[in-house]
């Protein structure tokens, strides 16, 4: 998790953007998602390479070739209290219950 803070300028036309106290430059869109039971979820798109330092979570997708490599990463994942893990694991319960 990160600390987001949008300070609006020029009647809200314009925005600084933090992350974690460092000001983000080239920000061209934001996108906040607050929902009731949900973790909030900032989108930023950058028009620029922008150069940051800052703790981050990190996801890699990928496809594992097979179901014993799938359940390994699941497991390793679980394991580190991974966020993304979690997730996958009530996605697949989902699709197993579905039949």
């Amino acid at each position: 998790m990160h600390k987001v803070k949008i300070e609006t300028f020029n009647s809200g036309a314009n925005a600084h953007v933090y992350v974690d106290g460092t000001e983000l430059h080239g920000v061209s869109a934001l996108d906040a998602h607050l929902e009731v039971g949900c973790v909030p979820q900032t989108d930023i798109k950058m028009n620029s390479e922008p150069t940051l330092e800052i703790d981050s979570l990190v996801t890699f997708e990928f496809t594992p070739k097979t179901y014993k490599m799938a359940m390994e990463v699941l497991k390793a994942g679980l394991k580190r209290n991974d966020f993304t893990a979690y997730l996958s694991v009530n996605s697949l319960i989902a699709e197993i219950e579905k039949g």
